[in-house]
């Protein structure tokens, strides 16, 4: 999700929960609401109310948990890169130029690859560019520690790193909260603010400023929710983290 996306959607779920509390209200008032039936939509209202605020604490944690593991990842990667670049100095020197420039490409790939984001398919594409780069890579050291086995020991798990965090990251960026139950956060919010609205007819009024809070508080934390699910591109993005493999290839010249 983009920035303005993100924007975009706590502007229109903020004046969908006003007018839904709206709604709620003058249905109330049209119809003539018992004592009895006070009681029960403000027990349903009550009900409601609980389980909103267990689905929006819960959703906020887990994409919490999913955008740290996305920065966790991202600094992985650099560190495993950063390992392979360092250790190439072991190598024979002729064979320490080539691998360099393999190292320089490979994460050109991966910064471009992440540089695409949200648009997947372009993404897709660059992530087969640097999976072709790190078997060459691999092709190449191993030829260069054949005669060497320990030095192989020394070389060869960066490169495993380098793959498993590349395949991890690939993973991550897949994987988002589902698109039915974001459906269903969304519709049990406007469900509450409806019933809020109903609950309020008959002796509270049009309070707009407790109305408007309730609104905005709600329509962020969704939205909030929703961004840090993709957190490449929004507010909560990894950023940081993405910075350090262009400090990387900085420093690789």
């Amino acid at each position: 999700m983009t920035t303005s996306l993100a924007i975009v959607l706590a502007l229109v779920l903020f004046l969908a929960l006003l007018m839904m509390i709206e709604a709620g209200y003058r249905l109330t008032r049209r119809g003539a609401m018992t004592s009895a039936a006070a009681v029960t939509v403000g027990g349903v209202t009550g009900g409601v109310s609980l389980l909103m605020g267990l689905v929006l604490a819960f959703s906020f944690s887990n994409a919490g948990v999913r955008l740290d593991y996305h920065r966790s990842l991202a600094v992985m990667e650099a560190n495993a890169i950063a390992t392979g670049w360092a250790r190439i100095d072991l190598l024979a020197e002729p064979d320490q130029a080539p691998l360099r420039g393999l190292f320089r490409r490979y994460l050109d790939a991966r910064i471009r690859a992440h540089e695409a984001l949200p648009k997947v398919k372009e993404y897709d594409a660059l992530l087969m560019e640097g999976t072709a780069l790190r078997q060459v890579i691999w092709e190449r050291m191993s030829a260069a520690v054949r005669a060497s086995p320990e030095l192989g020991t020394l070389v060869i798990p960066p490169i495993n790193a380098m793959a498993d965090a590349a395949i991890n990251r690939k993973v991550a960026v897949h994987t988002h909260v589902t698109e039915m139950t974001i459906a269903f956060m969304i519709g049990l919010v406007l469900l509450g603010a409806l019933l809020i609205g109903s609950s309020g007819a008959e002796k509270h009024g049009r309070l707009w400023p407790y109305r408007c809070i309730f609104a905005a508080m709600t329509a962020v934390a969704v939205s909030v929710i929703v961004d840090m699910e993709f957190p490449q591109t929004g507010f909560a993005g990894t950023r940081a983290a993405d910075a350090l493999l262009v400090e990387l290839r900085r420093s690789m010249g």
